[in-house]
Parts: structure tokens; sequence; C-alpha cells
């Protein structure tokens, strides 16, 4: 949801937003920040790990719910 993609930190949260909702290119987002194509790679990797394990047990929670 959009309160875990906010609650990321900025370091992870400017760059998800550019690439997943404004679909900016990796390459867009580092002239955008003047940060390395690695580094916008880097942390978009990390920050969907995060939310990953922000969102997973959210899910489970509504999936068993469910079930």
């Amino acid at each position: 949801t959009l309160k875990e993609i906010y609650n990321l930190g900025p370091k992870y949260k400017n760059i998800f937003i550019l690439r997943m909702i404004d679909e900016k290119s990796y390459s867009e987002i580092s002239d955008m920040l003047g940060l390395s194509l690695q580094t916008i790679k880097n942390r978009l990797h990390h920050g969907r790990i995060k939310l990953d394990k922000t969102l997973k047990p959210k899910f489970n929670k509504i999936y068993q719910k469910n079930t």
C-alpha cells in the first residue's frame, strides 16, 4: 500500500516512486537524482525487499482470514 511505500525512508521511497509509480527509466532517475545507475538499481532492489518484509505478514493475515 502507499503507507508502506511512504514509510520506506527517502533513500528508497523516492526511487521506488519514480520507478514504479511515475514509470521513469533507471537512467532518467539516475540523471534526476545525480546518482549512478548501479546505485539506483541497488536502492530499488533493497527498497523492494523492505517493502516485501512489511507487506507479506499483512497479506498472510488477510489470506488466512479468508480461508
